[in-house]
């Protein structure tokens, strides 16, 4: 998807357009607005990600981003969970 939101708005629109949708997939009705702060980090975070594959082209590194971010996210949920 970022691909052709990059071609058809630019690439800071393009990426802006493509993390949205990103956050939207994670949007949780049960949750409903508890869920902002955690929605507000993916979108920035998505963008991250999303700029870092422009600029290198691959997907190697954003996948890495990705794997570490959930890795931390199921790490601090087992440590909440537990305390």
């Amino acid at each position: 998807c970022q691909n052709y939101f990059v071609r058809l708005l630019g690439v800071r629109v393009g990426i802006g357009a493509a993390s949205l949708l990103f956050t939207a997939f994670h949007y949780s009705a049960m949750q409903g607005m508890a869920n902002i702060e955690l929605l507000t980090a993916l979108f920035f975070l998505s963008y991250l990600i999303g700029s870092t594959y422009i600029k290198e082209k691959s997907l190697f590194a954003p996948i890495g981003m990705h794997v570490a971010f959930n890795c931390s996210s199921v790490a601090m949920m087992l440590i909440v969970n537990d305390g």
